[in-house]
């Protein structure tokens, strides 16, 4: 871990986030005691395609989709790569596993979270995790060739603040993949450009999402039933993306979007 990444996570315990930040920091905590055993939360992406070589038939199949189809075929080889709100880590460790970057650094607020992919992924080589937060990004200027943010920005505070801060730990040219959900009719395409990205790719993937939600819906509420409190199970089916709950009925009914961005900074 370096410096900053210590002082940052010493500057959380001693001063915790307050507003939004600090609702996302403690829901995720308390999440990681309740269900350990998974390491991917995103909804998941789904096509007609029967294969994709980089990505194994596991349980987390769809999960790991969104990170290839996010990622495209983009060469990653000897690179070093960020992932903002990183969870417990699985995302990471595909990136660090299938596109073989030179580093990839994890960093979540959640410290539950980032001790879950410690102690599943943390002892290889070229893949380490921080607690940090999204905003104030614990690294220097030009740190990385690639920032990856996986359906995430969302919860933050303040989003274009976020973007500011991947330009600025980018080396001139380096990419930021982005993807997330948004309020139908919203997107972020002239902040981002303001925070000084070019727009390569924006598409909008709502469909292969909810498509795979669909498909996961039982696993998803299997893990709920089977690790969530009863009082509680209720709103953790509305937050996962399960069918006919509110996350899906939203994606479903047009009042969100979800946007795949493939950006390059100037």
């Amino acid at each position: 871990m370096t410096s900053r990444a210590r002082r940052a996570d010493d500057d959380s315990a001693r001063n915790p986030i307050t507003s939004r930040a600090d609702q996302v920091r403690h829901f995720y905590d308390s999440t990681a005691a309740a269900s350990p055993d998974f390491s991917l939360m995103n909804y998941g992406y789904a096509d007609e395609q029967v294969a994709v070589e980089r990505v194994d038939d596991g349980p987390e199949h769809f999960c790991l989709r969104l990170y290839h189809r996010v990622l495209r075929d983009t060469d990653l080889e000897g690179m070093r790569v960020l992932e903002v709100s990183c969870g417990r880590g699985g995302g990471a460790n595909f990136i660090k596993q299938a596109y073989r970057p030179r580093v990839v650094c994890g960093l979540d607020l959640s410290k539950g979270s980032i001790e879950l992919a410690r102690r599943r992924f943390g002892k290889q080589d070229g893949l380490r995790f921080e607690v940090g937060n999204a905003e104030r990004l614990p690294y220097e200027d030009d740190e990385f060739g690639v920032v990856l943010n996986v359906e995430a920005s969302h919860l933050y505070d303040d989003r274009e603040k976020f973007f500011c801060e991947v330009r600025r730990v980018l080396v001139s040219g380096g990419w930021f993949f982005f993807t997330d959900l948004f309020d139908s009719g919203v997107e972020c395409a002239s902040i981002l450009r303001r925070c000084g990205f070019s727009i390569e790719a924006m598409d909008d993937i709502t469909a292969n999402v909810l498509e795979a939600l669909r498909r996961d819906s039982v696993r998803r509420e299997k893990i709920i039933e089977e690790t969530i409190e009863p009082g509680m199970r209720e709103e953790y089916k509305n937050w996962s993306g399960i069918e006919n709950y509110r996350a899906y009925n939203r994606l479903r009914n047009g009042d969100w979007t979800y946007l795949s961005y493939m950006l390059k900074a100037r």
